[in-house]
């Protein structure tokens, strides 16, 4: 997964890529049901 990742991101910024600890930290943020991905903001705070 890690080196699909890499390989579309190098196409569009070349010589980019992350990390496994960035890529693994992202995984957390999307299954992570109260505060991550999709949560709504808490009131008053801006995107």
């Amino acid at each position: 997964m890690l080196r699909t990742l890499n390989e579309g991101i190098c196409e569009l910024y070349p010589g980019e890529e992350i990390s496994k600890r960035t890529l693994r930290d992202d995984i957390k943020v999307f299954r992570d049901k109260v505060n991550g991905f999709g949560v709504p903001l808490p009131e008053g705070q801006r995107t």
